[in-house]
């Protein structure tokens, strides 16, 4: 499976403004989101709006894998 590490939806925002901690990012993929009242098939949604975004380690395997350009 492709990993995150050489996805484009892997941001270069690390978590909680704290760069010493750079090996996790941001995932930007509009596939995961806080729960906007729609549902796909192959997405993942996060039922509390707080805010927030979905952090991934390096090594995180997504079948929504886009491979950098």
């Amino acid at each position: 499976m492709k990993t995150c590490d050489t996805c484009s939806h892997w941001t270069d925002e690390a978590p909680y403004a704290q760069p010493e901690r750079f090996t996790v990012r941001v995932c930007g993929n509009e596939k995961l989101s806080e729960d906007g009242g729609f549902h796909e098939p192959d997405g993942l949604y996060y039922s509390y709006n707080e805010g927030g975004c979905f952090y991934t380690g390096p090594k995180f395997g997504c079948v929504h894998h886009m491979e950098n350009t």
